[in-house]
Protein backbone atom coordinates (compact mmCIF):
# COMPACT_ATOMS: atom_id res chain seq x y z
CA UNK A 1 0.00 0.00 0.00
CA UNK A 2 2.64 2.55 0.91
CA UNK A 3 4.30 1.56 -2.59
CA UNK A 4 1.49 2.60 -4.06
CA UNK A 5 0.73 5.67 -2.53
CA UNK A 6 4.24 6.75 -3.30
CA UNK A 7 4.31 6.20 -7.09
CA UNK A 8 0.59 7.39 -7.34
CA UNK A 9 1.26 10.70 -5.72
CA UNK A 10 4.53 11.08 -7.04
CA UNK A 11 3.22 11.00 -10.42
CA UNK A 12 0.63 13.20 -9.45
CA UNK A 13 2.91 15.79 -7.87
CA UNK A 14 5.41 15.29 -11.15
CA UNK A 15 2.16 16.17 -13.25
CA UNK A 16 1.32 19.28 -11.03
CA UNK A 17 4.98 20.84 -11.37
CA UNK A 18 4.14 19.51 -15.29
CA UNK A 19 1.71 21.80 -15.57
CA UNK A 20 3.17 24.80 -14.02
CA UNK A 21 5.96 24.46 -15.93
CA UNK A 22 4.31 24.54 -19.53
CA UNK A 23 2.94 28.12 -17.97
CA UNK A 24 6.57 29.09 -17.53
CA UNK A 25 7.61 27.86 -20.98
CA UNK A 26 4.72 29.73 -22.73
CA UNK A 27 5.56 32.92 -20.80
CA UNK A 28 9.44 32.59 -21.73
CA UNK A 29 7.97 31.64 -25.41
CA UNK A 30 6.24 34.55 -25.95
CA UNK A 31 9.00 36.88 -24.33
CA UNK A 32 11.28 35.79 -26.72
CA UNK A 33 9.27 36.40 -29.49
CA UNK A 34 8.55 39.79 -28.70
CA UNK A 35 12.56 40.56 -27.85
CA UNK A 36 13.53 38.98 -30.92
CA UNK A 37 11.15 41.35 -32.54
CA UNK A 38 12.65 44.44 -30.56
CA UNK A 39 16.34 42.88 -31.60
CA UNK A 40 15.27 42.84 -35.09
CA UNK A 41 14.00 46.73 -34.94
CA UNK A 42 17.36 47.81 -33.07
CA UNK A 43 15.10 48.10 -29.78
CA UNK A 44 17.18 45.73 -27.84
CA UNK A 45 20.59 43.72 -27.81
CA UNK A 46 20.61 40.29 -28.77
CA UNK A 47 22.42 39.21 -25.26
CA UNK A 48 18.76 39.41 -24.26
CA UNK A 49 17.05 37.50 -26.62
CA UNK A 50 20.28 35.11 -26.11
CA UNK A 51 19.32 35.10 -22.28
CA UNK A 52 16.19 34.33 -22.73
CA UNK A 53 16.53 31.60 -24.92
CA UNK A 54 19.28 30.08 -22.76
CA UNK A 55 16.13 30.00 -19.84
CA UNK A 56 13.68 29.04 -21.92
CA UNK A 57 16.35 25.49 -23.15
CA UNK A 58 16.98 25.00 -19.84
CA UNK A 59 13.23 24.93 -18.97
CA UNK A 60 12.38 22.52 -21.53
CA UNK A 61 15.40 20.16 -20.38
CA UNK A 62 13.32 20.44 -16.91
CA UNK A 63 10.56 19.26 -18.83
CA UNK A 64 12.12 16.19 -20.59
CA UNK A 65 13.28 15.62 -16.88
CA UNK A 66 9.43 15.69 -15.13
CA UNK A 67 8.62 13.94 -17.87
CA UNK A 68 10.97 10.81 -17.56
CA UNK A 69 10.72 10.75 -14.09
CA UNK A 70 6.62 10.66 -14.97
CA UNK A 71 7.24 8.03 -16.53
CA UNK A 72 9.19 5.79 -14.26
CA UNK A 73 6.20 6.51 -11.61
CA UNK A 74 3.58 5.69 -13.43
CA UNK A 75 5.63 2.51 -14.93
CA UNK A 76 6.15 1.46 -10.87
CA UNK A 77 2.65 1.85 -10.10
CA UNK A 78 1.50 -0.39 -13.24
CA UNK A 79 3.87 -3.13 -11.77
CA UNK A 80 2.56 -3.04 -8.36
CA UNK A 81 -1.37 -2.52 -8.72
CA UNK A 82 -0.88 -5.04 -11.91
CA UNK A 83 -2.83 -2.43 -13.98
CA UNK A 84 -1.80 -1.07 -17.48
CA UNK A 85 -1.14 2.97 -16.93
CA UNK A 86 -0.23 5.54 -19.61
CA UNK A 87 1.10 8.72 -19.51
CA UNK A 88 -2.37 9.96 -21.10
CA UNK A 89 -4.36 8.93 -17.98
CA UNK A 90 -5.50 11.30 -15.62
CA UNK A 91 -4.65 10.77 -11.70
CA UNK A 92 -7.31 11.97 -9.73
CA UNK A 93 -6.20 13.43 -6.04
CA UNK A 94 -8.79 12.71 -3.78
CA UNK A 95 -10.16 15.14 -1.20
CA UNK A 96 -9.02 14.03 2.36
CA UNK A 97 -9.83 17.49 4.16
CA UNK A 98 -12.89 15.12 5.84
CA UNK A 99 -10.08 12.02 6.12
CA UNK A 100 -7.78 14.57 8.15
CA UNK A 101 -10.31 16.63 10.62
CA UNK A 102 -11.54 12.82 11.48
CA UNK A 103 -8.23 11.59 12.32
CA UNK A 104 -7.40 14.58 14.14
CA UNK A 105 -10.65 14.36 16.15
CA UNK A 106 -9.56 10.31 16.65
CA UNK A 107 -6.68 10.91 17.85
CA UNK A 108 -7.81 9.45 21.19
CA UNK A 109 -8.64 6.03 19.63
CA UNK A 110 -4.70 5.05 18.68
CA UNK A 111 -4.83 3.34 22.18
CA UNK A 112 -6.75 0.12 19.89
CA UNK A 113 -3.25 0.09 17.97
CA UNK A 114 -2.34 -3.69 18.18
CA UNK A 115 1.16 -2.78 19.83
CA UNK A 116 -0.69 -1.43 22.91
CA UNK A 117 -2.53 -4.65 22.99
CA UNK A 118 1.26 -6.84 22.69
CA UNK A 119 2.64 -4.27 25.65
CA UNK A 120 -0.87 -4.78 28.01
CA UNK A 121 -0.34 -8.78 27.38
CA UNK A 122 3.33 -8.83 27.65
CA UNK A 123 2.39 -6.85 31.43
CA UNK A 124 0.25 -9.63 32.57
CA UNK A 125 2.61 -12.60 31.68
CA UNK A 126 5.20 -11.09 33.58
CA UNK A 127 2.48 -10.61 36.38
CA UNK A 128 1.51 -14.18 35.99
CA UNK A 129 5.01 -14.88 36.04
CA UNK A 130 5.83 -12.89 39.54
CA UNK A 131 2.50 -14.79 41.27
CA UNK A 132 3.97 -18.17 40.22
CA UNK A 133 7.54 -17.52 41.39
CA UNK A 134 5.86 -15.97 44.83
CA UNK A 135 3.85 -19.76 45.03
CA UNK A 136 7.29 -21.82 44.48
CA UNK A 137 8.30 -20.23 47.93
CA UNK A 138 4.97 -21.07 50.04
CA UNK A 139 4.39 -24.21 51.80
CA UNK A 140 2.37 -26.66 50.04
CA UNK A 141 -0.28 -28.93 51.88
CA UNK A 142 -1.52 -31.77 50.23
CA UNK A 143 -3.81 -34.78 51.41
CA UNK A 144 -2.73 -38.58 50.27
CA UNK A 145 -4.84 -41.71 50.80
CA UNK A 146 -3.13 -45.32 50.29
CA UNK A 147 -5.76 -48.70 50.64
CA UNK A 148 -4.71 -51.89 50.22
CA UNK A 149 -5.07 -55.88 50.38
CA UNK A 150 -2.17 -57.88 51.15
CA UNK A 151 -0.15 -60.83 53.03
CA UNK A 152 0.79 -59.00 55.28
CA UNK A 153 -1.12 -56.16 55.84
CA UNK A 154 -0.25 -54.03 58.35
CA UNK A 155 0.97 -56.42 60.92
CA UNK A 156 4.44 -57.63 59.02
CA UNK A 157 4.70 -60.31 61.25
CA UNK A 158 1.41 -62.07 60.60
CA UNK A 159 1.52 -64.08 57.54
CA UNK A 160 -2.58 -63.88 56.32
CA UNK A 161 -4.16 -62.09 53.78
CA UNK A 162 -5.39 -58.46 55.38
CA UNK A 163 -6.43 -54.96 53.85
CA UNK A 164 -4.85 -51.84 55.23
CA UNK A 165 -5.57 -48.04 54.48
CA UNK A 166 -3.10 -45.35 54.82
CA UNK A 167 -3.88 -41.30 55.27
CA UNK A 168 -2.35 -38.33 55.90
CA UNK A 169 -1.13 -34.82 55.26
CA UNK A 170 1.59 -34.31 53.48
CA UNK A 171 3.83 -30.96 53.98
CA UNK A 172 6.52 -29.50 51.49
CA UNK A 173 8.38 -26.77 51.71
CA UNK A 174 11.30 -25.58 49.87
CA UNK A 175 13.18 -23.22 52.78
CA UNK A 176 16.73 -22.59 51.30
CA UNK A 177 15.93 -21.01 47.84
CA UNK A 178 19.72 -19.63 47.72
CA UNK A 179 17.43 -16.62 47.04
CA UNK A 180 16.86 -17.73 43.53
CA UNK A 181 12.88 -16.74 43.97
CA UNK A 182 14.26 -12.87 45.05
CA UNK A 183 16.32 -12.58 41.80
CA UNK A 184 13.94 -14.11 39.98
CA UNK A 185 10.94 -11.41 41.37
CA UNK A 186 13.68 -8.57 40.52
CA UNK A 187 14.42 -9.82 36.66
CA UNK A 188 10.25 -9.53 36.36
CA UNK A 189 9.94 -6.52 38.14
CA UNK A 190 13.00 -5.05 35.87
CA UNK A 191 11.25 -6.27 32.36
CA UNK A 192 8.18 -4.54 33.71
CA UNK A 193 9.69 -1.51 33.71
CA UNK A 194 11.25 -2.60 30.46
CA UNK A 195 7.52 -2.87 28.79
CA UNK A 196 6.37 0.31 30.80
CA UNK A 197 9.55 2.30 29.12
CA UNK A 198 8.67 0.93 25.28
CA UNK A 199 5.25 1.63 25.66
CA UNK A 200 5.87 5.23 26.87
CA UNK A 201 8.65 6.08 24.19
CA UNK A 202 6.42 4.41 21.30
CA UNK A 203 3.30 6.33 22.55
CA UNK A 204 5.49 9.85 22.28
CA UNK A 205 7.27 8.47 18.98
CA UNK A 206 3.57 7.88 17.49
CA UNK A 207 2.45 11.71 19.07
CA UNK A 208 5.26 13.13 17.47
CA UNK A 209 4.91 11.33 13.93
CA UNK A 210 1.26 12.98 14.10
CA UNK A 211 2.43 16.12 14.98
CA UNK A 212 4.74 15.88 12.09
CA UNK A 213 1.95 14.46 9.61
CA UNK A 214 -0.56 17.42 10.65
CA UNK A 215 2.11 20.06 10.26
CA UNK A 216 3.46 18.74 6.86
CA UNK A 217 -0.61 18.82 5.98
CA UNK A 218 -1.38 22.40 6.86
CA UNK A 219 1.74 23.59 5.34
CA UNK A 220 0.62 21.75 1.83
CA UNK A 221 -3.00 23.04 1.85
CA UNK A 222 -1.39 26.63 2.24
CA UNK A 223 0.77 25.77 -0.33
CA UNK A 224 -1.45 24.77 -2.50
CA UNK A 225 -3.71 28.16 -2.31
CA UNK A 226 -0.21 29.69 -3.16
CA UNK A 227 0.25 27.70 -6.14
CA UNK A 228 -3.41 28.16 -7.34
CA UNK A 229 -3.00 31.83 -7.42
CA UNK A 230 0.62 31.70 -8.69
CA UNK A 231 -0.80 30.11 -11.61
CA UNK A 232 -3.19 32.55 -11.92
CA UNK A 233 -1.14 35.34 -12.68
CA UNK A 234 0.96 33.67 -14.85
CA UNK A 235 -1.67 32.85 -16.93
CA UNK A 236 -2.63 36.60 -17.18
CA UNK A 237 1.20 37.79 -17.79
Amino acid sequence: RQQVSDAFFAAAMIAGRQRALAVAVSDLAARLDETSERVREGAALPAEAATIEATLLQRRQDEDELRAARQTALARLAIITGQAVTERDTLVIPDVTAAVDRARLASGELRARPEYDLFARTRDRLATQQDLTAAQERPRVSGFAKVGFGRPGLNFVSDQFDSYGLGGVRVQWNAWTWGSGGRERQTLALQQQIVAADEAAFAKGLDQSIEGDAATIDRLQAALALDDRIIVLREQI
